[in-house]
């Protein structure tokens, strides 16, 4: 980072590689499948070498990694604006589009569909978006 580049904040950044890991996730994948494809890709926007392990983005992202690297932070908003931001505002694959509602019952659902492990995350959005339009949550 140069002197006069702005440091990139973890808060801003993380949105970002949840993104990159919906894009790189296929619904048969195991974590460390994701998250190996994922920093492949940072590591190859960054030109890290050694390449960065599964371990480090899955840390990041998790959010048991406060203070990664501003060089880890940039591969992630660059490799982001390459590979997602062409196609926004179309949906990535494998994700449902929810709009939660600014409530408390919104932000506990959003939560609650962000717990569920990636495998079932598809079924759990949908029943969350079924329920909020009115219907009885239907298996897609």
């Amino acid at each position: 980072m140069t002197s006069n580049q702005i440091p990139l904040e973890i808060d801003e950044i993380q949105p970002l590689l949840a993104e990159l890991v919906l894009h790189y996730s296929h619904p048969i994948d195991k974590v460390q499948d994701v998250y190996d494809r994922v920093a492949q890709n940072l590591s190859q926007e960054a030109g890290q070498d050694p390449p960065w392990t599964w371990r480090y983005p899955h840390q990041v992202h998790r959010g048991s990694m406060q203070k990664p690297g501003q060089r880890f932070l940039a591969a992630i908003l660059q490799l982001h604006t390459k590979v997602i931001k062409p196609k926004k505002p179309s949906i990535p694959r494998n994700s449902v589009p929810v709009d939660f509602p600014n409530t408390p019952q919104g932000r506990q659902d959003k939560q609650r569909a962000l717990a569920v492990p990636m495998p079932q995350r598809r079924q759990a959005l949908l029943n969350i978006a079924d329920r909020l339009e009115g219907g009885d949550a239907i298996e897609r």
